[in-house]
Parts: structure tokens; sequence; C-alpha cells
């Protein structure tokens, strides 16, 4: 892969659309390794339009949504329209964090085997480069700046600041937590209030709190302790941190920067292809929870169901359970009334466990047995034609009966 980098003047955004110069002739470019190349006025000649449908990333790293719909040579850039970007990614663009575009490139070509001009390449995509990433290469070899409202001329007139960035610890010792350099171009090169302000510009993106610039010490290495002899340069005070401003992840801001090196780090085809096979699996993953989830659902809605249908069985039996007991209790209190009209009380009482079926079937041999008997004359009683043993045999004596 091939890049380089370049701002243009401030870009076009209309609403997630932005239109903007990704690469231009004459700037220098870059492998993997760090090697560097010049793209030539050939190579924006021929490789125009062979970026259209690119993909868009942030600092070389992060897939961003939206591509590349169309892309033309205009004199000695090649312009490109990038669509359906996300709100966060605009916002950034039109921020002071925005550092440049750098365009994504392979199969180049050069002039001859042991040239470094690049006389053809194909256009893959292009990255947006934000803080605290800075821009493929320097300013004076073509490049973009920090702030995207600055431009840079051709011939490198411009005015660079590196500073050292200190807070002071629980101890009261001022240590170094970060390395910031500024640009000022043209007319703006020695106004003190622009260059306090960039400052202040670039402090915002390393978080809330006060901080002490000095000028940079290159033996001052991260989380060193700022000698005693050093200068203030300017007291900055961060009360709004602009450092969880956008929706994309960028480096910590305690790493040291170096401003010429290249603007973001690639991902190598390996971890690409093992990203992509992990993305992969998860989505399986989550399609077969996805359906488990249905077939538990459905298995809970059917034993709903089967819960519901018992219930009402139950409920049913014991409905009807309830409604015969009640029928046969009736029954019997009024078969043990009968009973009661025709035996004595102490054999009432025997018929206490005898069962209401066979206390009907007594009531009715009973009756049956009185209807045998013979009418009696006058004045000697009832007289039947039924055995004492038969009686006996009924629980009851023919005295009861009478």
């Amino acid at each position: 892969m091939i890049i380089s980098t370049v701002l243009s003047e401030k870009p076009l955004v209309e609403g997630n659309s932005v239109t903007l110069a990704i690469c231009r002739a004459g700037t220098k470019a870059y492998d993997e390794k760090g090697k560097e190349y010049t793209i030539t006025q050939s190579a924006i000649d021929s490789s125009a339009d062979t970026y259209s449908g690119g993909i868009i990333t942030i600092n070389h790293k992060v897939k961003e949504n939206g591509k590349i719909t169309k892309s033309w040579q205009d004199g000695e850039f090649i312009k490109a329209t990038v669509e359906g970007l996300s709100q966060a990614c605009v916002d950034a663009i039109n921020s002071a964090a925005y550092r440049g575009v750098s365009q994504e490139s392979t199969d180049a070509e050069f002039a001859d085997k042991n040239s470094t001009d690049i006389i053809k390449l194909k256009g893959t995509g292009v990255t947006f480069v934000f803080y605290p990433e800075n821009p493929a290469c320097p300013l004076n070899k073509g490049c973009g700046v920090p702030i995207a409202s600055t431009m840079v001329t051709a011939d490198g007139n411009y005015e660079r600041h590196s500073f050292d960035v200190a807070v002071e610890n629980n101890a009261g010792t001022l240590v170094k937590v970060s390395e910031i350099s500024v640009y000022l171009d043209g007319d703006e090169i020695g106004d003190k209030d622009i260059l306090k302000k960039r400052i202040l510009q670039e402090a915002m993106f390393i978080g809330a709190g006060q901080y002490k610039i000095f000028n940079v010490d290159t033996s001052l290495e991260t989380g060193d302790v700022i000698p005693a002899d050093k200068e203030v340069v300017h007291d900055v005070n961060i009360s709004v941190s602009m450092l969880k401003s956008f929706n994309f992840p960028l480096n910590t801001p305690n790493q040291k920067l170096q401003s010429n090196e290249p603007g973001g780090v690639n991902i190598a085809d390996d971890d690409v292809t093992k990203l992509e096979s992990t993305i992969s699996e998860q989505k399986t993953e989550n399609k077969n929870l996805k359906s488990t989830i249905d077939e538990l659902r459905q298995e809970l809605k059917e034993k709903d169901g089967k819960i519901e249908s018992t219930v009402n069985a139950a409920v049913k039996a014991a409905l009807e359970s309830h409604d015969k007991a009640l029928k046969e209790q009736t029954e019997r209190d009024s078969i043990l009334t009968e009973l009661k009209s025709t035996v004595s009380d102490e054999t009432l009482a025997g018929f206490k466990d005898v069962p209401t079926f066979a206390l009907k079937s007594t009531l009715a041999a009973i009756k049956e047995s009185a209807g045998k008997r013979v009418g009696a004359n006058s004045g000697t009683g009832v007289q039947s034609t039924t055995d004492e043993e038969d009686y006996a045999s009924l629980g009851v004596t023919s005295i009861e009966v009478e």
C-alpha cells in the first residue's frame, strides 16, 4: 500500500457528503515499511478515476461509513466526493482535530526499476487524518498542516513551534505529559496571539486540566520531570475537554508524538483476515442465538398452552367432583330422613358407614317388604307373609316394620 497526505482548501461539506482534493503531484508518499516515493503528474493524469468506489477509514485504522462516489483530475490534484459519512466524522472534519486526507493505493508503477517516482497507481480509498495523528509527510514536502483552515504554500513558507506540556503532580513536581506542535503561515508568522490560540486548540485535545507549556526539550520523555530552571512559556487552563468529542477511537494523548511520523498504522492483511473471520463467526453465533431464542419462545408458548389446558381440566374435574359429592350428600340425607321414620335410632346409627347406594337399596327393600304385608283383621295389627328371618336380613324387626 502507498499512502500520501494532502490538505486542500477547506473541504466542501454538504450534509454527510464531502468533496476535497485527495492527492497532489509532487507530494511524498510512503509504503508500509516507511520507504519514501514521489507522486508525479503522470500518476495524477493516469490514476484519477481509479479511486471511485473506494473505502473510507479514520487514521488508516478504523472503517468509516460511506465511500468515494466520484474521483477526477483537476490540474495537479486528484479530487473526490465522499458520500454517506457518519455525523461524527463530518463534525470532526469541521473541527481543529482534522489534519488532512490521505489517499491509499496499490499496484504502483515507477519510471524505471531504480526510480522512486510513481507514474501510475490504483486507488483503493482514502483515510481522514485526525488528532493525535499527523500527516504522512512533513510540511516542506507538500503535505497538510494540523489546523484545517491554515494553508501552507508549496515552498514551505510556514513557522513551526514545538512545546512540552506539563502538569503538577501530587508532590508538586512538574511532569511532562505530552508534546505538541503548532504552525503559523504567511501573515500569521510572529503573531503571538494566534500562536497562543493554536496552543490552546492543541491542549484541548489532551483533556481538561491546568497545564504549563515549555519550549520543547528533545531529551525529555513523557513522564520525565521538567527541570527547575526551565521557563514557563504559557499557562493553559482547559475547563472543557475535546478529548472525547468523536465516536471513533483515537490514539491516547500520552504517547510521544513525532510530527514527521506517518499519520496512521496500517492493519496487516493477516490481522484483517482474522478480524473478518471473527466478525463472520460472531454473526453466525448471533444468528444461532436468535434461532435458539425463537425456539425457546415457541416452546414456552406451547407449554403455557398446555399448562392452561391442564389447569382448566383440573378445575372442571374439581367442580364436577364437588357437584357429585353435594348431590350424593343430599340424596343420602333424604334416605336417612326416610329411614328414620321406619327404624330405631340404634339401627339408624348403624347405617352411619353404609354407602349411599346400599342405604338406597335398603330403603327400597323395606318399602317392598312393607308392600307384601296382607291387610290385618280389626284390632289384631298388621299381618305379614314375610318371615322374621327376612326382616333380620335387612337389619330390622317385624315390630319396626309395623
